[in-house]
């Protein structure tokens, strides 16, 4: 209910984006492969939010007695329901754990992060044997392009 915010903009701005962004490859976009969380939102409700209405694992919350307008009436978690007419319904232990893509889906996952980190390192100890073995001009002898080494 923010004036000038449509309905695909508050998708993308709650959604959409943040699940791309935690690199939560399988959430935020209703397409084949993808997770099958929705929600159906009433745009209207109203209602006051405290711990029975929010589903949390405690008895407070900061958002005690603020009073709201639109709220989820049905939210489905791979296409099971766990919540229905605003109650929560999910059996106990029904998540699953996400794996996340370094630098959100464009990004790279966690196993060839850790591979292009080993080849950085194994480049990184080439370079160091080989400036060992290389002792480099001697002196008097000439160096890039024709300018004689100083002593120091």
């Amino acid at each position: 209910n923010l004036p000038g915010m449509t309905l695909p903009r508050w998708v993308d701005v709650c959604c959409t984006t943040p699940a791309r962004v935690m690199g939560l490859t399988r959430k935020g976009r209703i397409q084949p492969g993808c997770d099958a969380d929705l929600v159906l939102w009433d745009p209207q409700a109203r209602r006051t939010l405290g711990p029975e209405t929010l589903h949390e694992n405690v008895d407070w919350s900061p958002f005690e007695g603020i009073p709201v307008r639109g709220v989820p009436e049905t939210v489905l978690r791979r296409g099971e329901v766990v919540v229905s007419e605003g109650r929560l319904v999910a059996e106990e232990g029904g998540g699953l754990f996400q794996e996340r893509w370094i630098g959100g889906s464009e990004g790279q996952h966690p196993d060839q992060v850790r591979e292009l980190r080993l080849a950085e390192e194994r480049r990184r100890a080439r370079e160091a044997e080989k400036a060992d073995e290389d002792p480099g001009p001697a002196d008097g002898e000439l160096d890039n392009e024709g300018d004689e080494d100083s002593e120091a």
